[in-house]
């Protein structure tokens, strides 16, 4: 099968394409349309690699309803391979188009759009790339009593860094209304799973937003405002009340002595007591890129605790593959895909911040059966989740 191969800026985009020589297709190269980047001065240039490669297929790691247009008008099929939660793109009219055969990597994400009617859209997790996937571990690894307790390698953002924050002082909601936003956050990051805070808002609230707040969207987007301001600023919000109590939760905890923060944390991170047998390590650094250096960090790490940005409903994130095929020992929330693809990560995964605190606690202190956790899911990637895997399952669907 000859593919053309659209290279994206996804961080995962060449280990997926190196995978593909694992394949028998014949690949050709281009490249994916700038942001800012008209639709009349792509095309030409998509059209003519499309027809010089001699493809059948054309790939690429994101949606673009442009490549989707002349799929269509060239009778090729589109495989639309997504890397996020949400993806502005696919609100497209063009999604209707007969060439796309388009994956997300969130099981509830394609339930919603498939109970919308489309039948085109599939589910399929993120992976690993083969090489990536480490030897199985050993209780060595974590260095026993002298190893790292807990590691933190999300970050942990204030509202005022995010860029749409409707909670600001500088936002023309009226008060009150902020005020009623405030307290659906407070309530929102104790659990997950609750269905679209926009949607069951008061009349009275989306009125004040819809009257201050505009969308913006693509000229051709069917986007709603209950996806728009949930994807792109309520789930923002949630997501920092989540990570900041949450990871606040363990650095309280007596159990937890050795902490490693790589990432913007902007809680206060300093444990003191007045009784001097109590010696706390605690170290700040900055974001680790994926490599070695992280692979290395959440190894050797007793508890990795990663809290995924609210986007993700039932999905498992990027950092939580990386940190699986690092040999790390993952505590997580409850999240769908990750009880139904590894079962033996069932009870590592909580509800809600005591849950998590007591299962970090008994997993720190049982390495045994952290290490049979590891393993399994080790082996679990090796059989059933790298790219090689990820790229034949999605042309068993053409």
């Amino acid at each position: 099968m000859n593919v053309l191969y659209i290279h994206t800026n996804e961080e995962r985009d060449k280990e997926i394409f190196v995978a593909f020589a694992g394949t028998d297709s014949v690949i050709s190269e281009y490249t994916a349309p700038r942001p800012e980047e008209a639709n009349e001065s792509y095309a030409p240039g998509l059209l003519k690699a499309m027809e010089e490669s001699g493809a059948d297929v054309v790939f690429a790691t994101g949606y673009f309803p442009i490549v989707s247009i002349a799929c269509e008008a060239m009778k090729k099929k589109y495989i639309a391979y997504c890397q996020r939660p949400y993806n502005p793109s696919l609100y497209s009219c063009t999604l209707v188009n007969e060439a796309n055969v388009v994956f997300v990597p969130d099981y509830t994400v394609y339930e919603n759009f498939n109970r919308e009617g489309f039948t085109n859209v599939l589910f399929m997790p993120l992976g690993v790339a083969e090489e990536a996937i480490a030897a199985d571990v050993t209780e060595e690894d974590s260095e026993g009593e002298e190893g790292i307790d807990l590691t933190i390698t999300q970050n942990v953002a204030t509202r005022d860094s995010l860029p749409f924050n409707l909670l600001a002082a500088a936002s023309p909601l009226k008060d009150s209304t902020k005020g009623y936003l405030e307290g659906c956050i407070a309530c929102r990051h104790q659990i997950r799973g609750l269905p679209s805070m926009y949607q069951y808002l008061p009349p009275y609230i989306k009125e004040d937003i819809g009257a201050n707040i505009k969308m913006d969207l693509a000229s051709d987007s069917v986007e709603t405002a209950a996806s728009y301001f949930d994807n792109r600023s309520f789930n923002d919000l949630v997501t920092v009340a989540d990570r900041d109590i949450h990871f606040g939760t363990l650095f309280k905890n007596d159990h937890f002595r050795k902490i490693r923060i790589y990432g913007n944390y902007s809680g206060y991170v300093d444990k003191t007591s007045d009784e001097e047998d109590r010696k706390w390590d605690i170290s700040s650094s900055p974001s680790l890129a994926r490599g070695p250096e992280f692979a290395s960090a959440v190894r050797k790490s007793k508890i990795n605790l990663i809290i995924p940005h609210r986007n993700w409903i039932s999905g498992i994130s990027g950092r939580t593959f990386d940190t699986f095929a690092a040999g790390g020992f993952v505590m997580s929330p409850v999240m769908g895909d990750i009880a139904g693809l590894f079962e033996t990560m069932k009870e590592a995964l909580y509800v809600d911040e005591f849950n998590m605190a007591s299962r970090s606690v008994y997993y720190k202190n049982h390495p045994t059966e952290r290490v049979e956790i590891v393993n399994s899911i080790l082996s679990e990637l090796r059989a059933n989740h790298t790219y090689l895997c990820r790229i034949e399952g999605m042309f068993a669907n053409i």
